[in-house]
């Protein structure tokens, strides 16, 4: 009885067969299986063929630089030059006029004659505003950038009062009364008798002042006063300063009040 019996692997793809028994002729194949076991089990050797395909590299993409254009420089027009202006100080070598008269003074940009109106024109104060700004006098064109003469608002007529501050941009009015009451002001009639009251200064002086500017073509108009005038009149304050100073806070309100009208004028005059 022969048994054959056969089993079968694959390697590397090739299919082998073995075989264990006799064949049909009843020879042994025992040693031929050996031989074919031996020859195929020889390690097979693969050649492995790698081809390699070298793709040049990409081409940089080179890009022309584009001619930036001549920007042309744009044309800045050129400035303007401020026109300068004149001051007219009324009252300038007092303590609030003396501080407004060196502000003045020294801002040459914008101002470029500078004019103070005091009552006595050789006064000491007077004499030492002309040393101390001799330099900025001097610097200005013709020497004429500070001028100080004399005007008494008070005493002098309007038409002299306008021609002392004809020509001026802008007028400032930083005087005012000094007067303290006494007893028997009522009696003598002190407000229109004594030129030093505050009815002739802040009130009569102060509304002479405000016509000349306005009849002379002044711009602007200022008037320096205390900030008590915008109290009440029954404010204690006011009551206490009117009764001291000789009613210089009523005659300050009337000033201002006096400064509206010119205004109101001026502007009935151009319609």
């Amino acid at each position: 009885v022969s048994t054959n019996s056969s089993f079968s692997s694959s390697f590397d793809g090739e299919w082998v067969t073995y075989r264990f028994g006799d064949d049909d002729d009843g020879e042994d194949n025992t040693k031929a299986v050996l031989d074919e076991t031996k020859r195929t089990q020889q390690p097979t050797t693969t050649t492995t063929t790698t081809t390699t395909t070298t793709h040049p590299p990409p081409k940089k993409e080179t890009t022309t630089p584009k001619k930036k254009k001549k920007e042309t420089p744009k044309e800045t027009p050129p400035k303007e030059e401020t026109k300068k202006k004149s001051v007219c100080i009324v009252g300038g070598c007092g303590r609030i006029g003396s501080l407004l008269t060196a502000k003045f003074v020294r801002d040459s940009e914008r101002y470029d004659k500078v004019r103070v109106l005091t009552k006595d024109a050789r006064s000491e104060r007077a004499e030492k505003m002309r040393t101390e700004y001799a330099a900025e006098a001097a610097a200005s064109r013709g020497g004429e950038r500070l001028t100080i003469d004399e005007c008494d608002v008070v005493n002098d007529t309007a038409e002299k009062v306008r021609e002392s501050v004809k020509g001026y941009d802008e007028v400032i009015a930083c005087f005012g009364a000094q007067r303290i009451s006494k007893p028997f002001d009522w009696i003598t009639n002190a407000e229109n008798a004594d030129e030093t009251h505050p009815k002739s200064v802040n009130f009569l002086g102060v509304r002479k002042l405000a016509f000349a500017a306005k009849e002379s073509g002044c711009e602007r108009f200022v008037r320096v006063t205390g900030m008590s005038v915008g109290y009440s009149a029954f404010d204690f304050i006011v009551v206490l300063l009117n009764n001291v100073l000789s009613m210089t806070i009523k005659f300050q309100l009337l000033g201002e009040l006096a400064i509206r009208d010119a205004c109101d004028a001026n502007d009935e005059t151009k319609k």
